[in-house]
């Protein structure tokens, strides 16, 4: 199931831990949108969110395209830091089963709605401890939804089997158990 998710060898969002880790902070600018094309052949649905600092400016996109025939999301993270050439990662068409976007802005995590607008968010960069992240916010009312607080967090921490080696991954925290999406294994 997670083959069809896993990044590029040559691209996996994996690789860009390293490149923030000797971020320090900083004032950062923060901006992000949110676009729906509405075509003969489907619907794309476009939302990107894009950090800047004085140490690291990171680009994060998430596609979702709508088909009669198919459902597919793609992503992309660029990370600039002061010391090296801009880094960029994809994540290859993944099924909306797994992850999406909605004309509302959710991002859709194994067919479970936050029920919020990410597109709206502002990125967060953590260079101590090599995360990116949307969130946390809190959902509607109990109501309407769980009542749950919600955060995105893009990592590569060590793998648990073989410590020289990132494992990338994309989870989601909050309404319920943590879900998680493998990214693929870099090792140096």
């Amino acid at each position: 199931m997670f083959e069809a998710a896993r990044c590029r060898p040559s691209g996996a969002w994996t690789g860009y831990a390293a490149l923030i880790a000797a971020a320090g902070c900083g004032d950062s600018d923060t901006t992000s949108r949110l676009a729906i094309d509405d075509g003969a052949d489907g619907t794309v649905l476009y939302s990107e969110w894009h950090y800047e600092s004085f140490e690291v400016d990171v680009d994060l996109e998430l596609v979702t395209e709508e088909r009669p025939d198919a459902c597919t999301t793609t992503a992309s993270l660029s990370v600039n830091d002061v010391v090296s050439a801009t880094d960029r990662y994809l994540l290859e068409p993944t099924d909306c089963t797994v992850l999406r976007l909605t004309a509302e802005g959710d991002i859709v995590f194994f067919e479970q709605e936050t029920g919020h607008d990410w597109s709206r968010e502002a990125l967060q960069v953590d260079t101590e401890s090599e995360v990116i992240s949307l969130g946390p916010v809190a959902t509607p009312s109990p109501a309407e939804r769980d009542g749950a607080v919600y955060r995105f967090a893009l990592s590569a921490p060590p793998c648990p089997d073989q410590p020289d080696c990132a494992c990338g991954k994309l989870e989601r925290f909050g309404g319920g158990e943590p879900l998680a999406l493998p990214l693929g294994r870099q090792c140096d």
